[in-house]
């Protein structure tokens, strides 16, 4: 494998990170219209769905592999994980405030505005020190760009796979 491939694993995770904080910020600016629509709510979701699955693959993943290559990342590591359970929370807090938005109108625009710059310090925060800590290991990290996206996601929502039925 190439030094270019070598070196790209640090700029993937940026990537990703990248991608879901513009994400967050268009769901933030979505929030300033007069009324809630059925896209700003799909958006939304998507967001949340997309940022659980990248934690949930570096969890079961990309801190696995990193953990049995470098060993003494081991408190850096738990630190990071510690930190998703923390995002996961506000997550969960964010989508009961939007279900109660969309449902009935309980939760007032500020306050979803509120949880949306909440959770994107909180995850600007954490994209930041898991970048800062983890970059030497990434530069050592060899794997291909399908193993990466297992690793790590790729910051996109996860679409739901659609079934055909027989005969069609």
């Amino acid at each position: 494998m190439s030094r270019r491939r070598i070196i790209a694993w640090k700029l993937e995770l940026q990537t990703i990170h990248h991608r879901l904080e513009r994400e967050l910020k268009r769901a933030r600016n979505a929030t300033k219209t007069a009324s809630l629509s059925a896209d700003l709510l799909t958006h939304c979701h998507g967001f949340c769905s997309a940022l659980t699955d990248h934690h949930v693959r570096e969890d079961k993943g990309l801190f696995v592999r990193l953990l049995a290559e470098h060993p003494d990342l081991k408190p850096t590591i738990e630190q990071l994980k510690a930190d998703h359970v923390v995002l996961a929370g506000l997550i969960t807090e964010f989508e009961q405030a939007l279900g109660a938005w969309s449902s009935n109108g309980e939760t007032p625009k500020d306050d979803i505005r509120a949880h949306l710059d909440h959770l994107h310090r909180r995850m600007s925060e954490h994209f930041g020190r898991e970048e800062a800590t983890l970059n030497a290991a990434l530069d050592k990290l060899v794997t291909t760009r399908e193993e990466a996206r297992e690793l790590a996601g790729d910051g996109r929502p996860v679409k739901p796979r659609m079934s055909r039925e027989p005969g069609r």
